[in-house]
């Protein structure tokens, strides 16, 4: 898909997909904008022109994506306000995204998330282009027995930037696809239309 493809989708006439837009500039996700014919939205002003970007006001609001800054301790604590952006797993050597304190609170429908991913490989975040939404069996590998910081059944380093349920690429149904709650440790299935948490991966897949 290219960027004026991703950028069509993203402003299509809905009420949803606007939300999707503000969330991501909001929480810190910046958002490539090439030269495309004219395509506007009157709703809240967002206007994208052949010769403008977004009005100035949403244009402020994108923040430049972070440096490429990667961890591979499997034992120190990634601090929510740290500089990383992604952490590899040693045992499995999957790389897993790192979330800011805002796009830690993110949240999102399943349809939502292909933007999601679309974004972060247009931005190349932390230097890549092959991010995607995890299957169950990758998410379940950063799964933990035992609480760690005392609230999530998550590996050591991730336990600071966590949440609840977080979307795979695992359908269950046509309606419902799985999530693994990292609060209570345990895989359960979500309706599509439910908003839950997404942490990106990438590199070699978990058979």
């Amino acid at each position: 898909m290219t960027s004026a493809d991703y950028l069509k989708r993203i402003l299509e006439v809905t009420e949803e997909n606007n939300r999707m837009l503000k969330d991501l500039i909001e929480h810190g996700i910046a958002i490539q904008l090439p030269n495309i014919e004219k395509y506007s939205k009157n709703n809240d002003n967002l206007m994208l022109d052949s010769n403008e970007t977004l009005n100035k006001s949403m244009a402020m609001a994108i923040k430049e994506t972070p440096k490429p800054k990667i961890s591979k301790s499997a034992t120190d604590i990634i601090e929510i306000n740290s500089d990383i952006t992604a952490w590899i797993d040693s045992v499995t050597g999957l790389m897993w995204e790192v979330k800011n304190d805002k796009s830690k609170n993110l949240i999102m429908s399943f349809k939502e998330c292909s933007a999601y991913v679309d974004n972060l490989n247009i931005v190349e975040y932390s230097g890549f282009n092959d991010w995607r939404l995890p299957t169950l069996k990758e998410l379940k590998t950063i799964l933990t027995t035992e609480a760690n910081n005392g609230l999530w059944f998550v590996k050591k380093p991730l336990s600071k930037n966590t949440n609840y349920g977080y979307w795979t690429a695992t359908k269950y149904d046509e309606n419902f696809s799985m999530i693994v709650n990292f609060r209570n440790g345990k895989e359960i299935k979500s309706e599509k239309n439910n908003m839950d948490y997404v942490r990106c991966v990438r590199g070699g897949t978990v058979e």
